[in-house]
């Protein structure tokens, strides 16, 4: 899932993120044309499903701090661009297979990037990820498919309105 450039700049950064009580999410390069981005997504340590934290906005500048340090002294990207840290927010993108195997039990938007069994988009619950594949209970009819982790394109954490609902009420308890 991830581009070489963006696994190197997750390597080169990933020991400060960690100094910092915090840990890498995703990195994704993108643009062309002079308008290149390298964005960095962080949450704290102790986040989990259970526990959803967000990074804040002063640790966030800490590591902008830190990447663009290393990222200069490295070189490792030689065209221009422009660098972006963020938190995770509600939709935490799933992006190594032990997210994978961390978020079990959450729904999840799953994107292809090729059809499987004629289609791209799922959304369901996702079962867990084993011997490389990702079971998602589908939400439309309860079938259980089995996606291949190495042709996901893209996944995240997916709320219906219901379940929004229900998450507004019990922080208003």
């Amino acid at each position: 899932m991830l581009q070489p450039i963006e696994n190197e700049v997750w390597q080169l950064i990933e020991p400060g993120v960690e100094e910092l009580g915090l840990k890498i999410v995703r990195v994704r390069f993108t643009g062309g044309s002079g308008s290149n981005v390298l964005q960095v997504m962080i949450e704290p340590t102790e986040a989990t499903r259970d526990n959803p934290l967000s990074a804040t906005v002063g640790q966030c500048a800490k590591v902008s701090r830190m990447a663009a340090a290393l990222l200069d002294v490295e070189d490792t990207i030689s065209a221009r661009y422009s660098l972006e840290i963020s938190s995770t927010g509600m939709e935490r993108p799933l992006v190594t297979e032990k997210d994978f195997k961390d978020y079990a039990g959450s729904r999840v938007k799953v994107q292809m990037a090729v059809p499987f069994n004629d289609r791209r988009k799922f959304i369901g619950v996702m079962q867990g990820c084993e011997n490389g594949e990702v079971a998602i209970t589908l939400d439309e009819n309860e079938m259980e498919v089995n996606l291949p982790y190495e042709q996901i394109k893209f996944a995240h954490l997916y709320f219906t309105d219901e379940d929004i609902k229900q998450i507004m009420n019990m922080t208003e308890e």
